[in-house]
């Protein structure tokens, strides 16, 4: 009978609705990578998207702070039978939802894989989200390449300076060498404009594919506009705060590429992201 039931939800998993799960990662800190990820779910639940936020900087998690709302529980309260999934989700618009996650992530290990299963599913299953973001620490550990593992497709936010090129050429490396080999768009922030853009990517295209034999894919750029910083001084999002501002208008601009079919996304099944998630964070 216990086999049976597992079957059947395995069944259940298989024909859930499919999901797209991102990695926001960068090579350094100080590149805008959390706030572009708070931005740009605003701007894809602006075109109407469900999306889930997951931060998953384990040691200094701020997309709360960005998004100037308190999230006053974390994962551990779930798991220790202390809060309902709907009580550590913070809703920040309906239909897009933030994860808090610190240092919560380090203890899921402690966890059987029963649990962590019906976590995962009750978080993204039954078609609750069309996108789900995880914003992970900069630079490069273990945990980072967790969270890429977990993750349909990799965000990799840089800026146009040779420091954060490098690092950006490093993680992208560590990747190669633990053949972990996920589709990898860049995102150019704080930029002058369209060619500053083009120019960082090709450079950092042409190492990459010389030296590691992997593509990069341009995603889009965000131009270095002093109403971010505004916006981040009020916790206010830069969509919300100026959604005419120059910044804001570029990341609509990446956010209809990801929807419109120019950059299509990688979708898996909720049965995927699942395994990935318990053979990751299970052990």
């Amino acid at each position: 009978m216990k086999d049976q039931a597992h079957e059947l939800k395995e069944r259940l998993m298989k024909q859930a609705p499919r999901v797209c799960v991102y990695a926001v990662v960068s090579g350094k800190g100080g590149v805008g990578k959390s706030n572009i990820t708070l931005n740009l779910g605003i701007a894809l639940h602006q075109t109407g998207k469900r999306v889930l936020l997951i931060d998953g900087d384990l040691g200094m998690a701020n997309l709360d702070i960005l998004a100037g709302v308190i999230s006053r529980n974390t994962m551990m309260d779930y798991f220790d039978d202390r809060r309902r999934l709907e009580e550590i989700l913070v809703t920040y618009r309906p239909g897009l939802e933030i994860l808090p996650g610190g240092s919560g992530f380090m203890g899921l290990g402690a966890h059987g894989e029963d649990e962590l299963k019906e976590f995962v599913s009750l978080l993204i299953g039954s078609g609750r989200y069309d996108y789900v973001f995880i914003d992970a620490g900069a630079g490069i550990d273990a945990k980072l390449l967790s969270f890429i593992s977990v993750a349909n497709e990799v965000l990799l936010v840089t800026v146009p300076e040779p420091t954060a090129m490098v690092d950006a050429y490093s993680l992208v490396k560590i990747l190669a060498v633990h053949e972990i080999k996920p589709r990898i768009q860049l995102i150019v922030n704080q930029v002058s404009g369209r060619r500053e853009a083009q120019e960082t990517y090709d450079h950092l295209n042409k190492v990459i594919g010389a030296f590691l034999n992997i593509e990069l894919e341009l995603l889009g750029y965000v131009v270095s506009d002093a109403k971010v910083r505004a916006a981040v001084n009020q916790q206010v999002p830069v969509m919300l705060a100026y959604p005419n501002a120059f910044a804001a208008r570029n990341l609509r601009d990446i956010g209809e590429r990801m929807t419109s079919g120019s950059a299509p996304a990688s979708y898996g099944s909720l049965s995927d992201v699942v395994h990935r998630f318990v053979r990751i964070f299970g052990n």
